[in-house]
């Protein structure tokens, strides 16, 4: 696809980057060429999300309590911990855009 500033993405190899990320579950890249810029929406998985809440958070989750998960989330910490990580798949992807702003809702 063609964003609003001329350049060309794809986006398949984009989700397939981020897709390779064992901490991600799911991942679509949306984009509108109406837009200078991507949007992808992360489904985190849960195993990997409780080890991550207990590294980041110091806290202990079951990977089935849907709602604790929900919650955590939001946290600005696993927030970054994401971001950081999809920053890091970009890169090693060679990716040649950046990946500057990562929120759970």
């Amino acid at each position: 696809m063609k964003l609003a500033h001329g350049e060309y993405v794809a986006l398949e190899k984009i989700e397939n980057i981020f897709s390779s990320v064992p901490e991600i579950a799911q991942v679509l890249v949306h984009g509108d060429s109406l837009q200078s810029y991507l949007i992808a929406v992360v489904i985190p998985d849960p195993l990997q999300l409780t080890g991550i809440v207990s590294k980041v958070l110091n806290k202990t989750l079951s990977p089935t309590n849907a709602s604790a998960l929900a919650a955590v989330c939001k946290e600005p910490a696993v927030n970054e911990y994401y971001l950081q990580l999809l920053i890091k798949a970009s890169k090693k992807g060679g990716l040649k855009g950046s990946v500057s702003y990562f929120a759970f809702s």
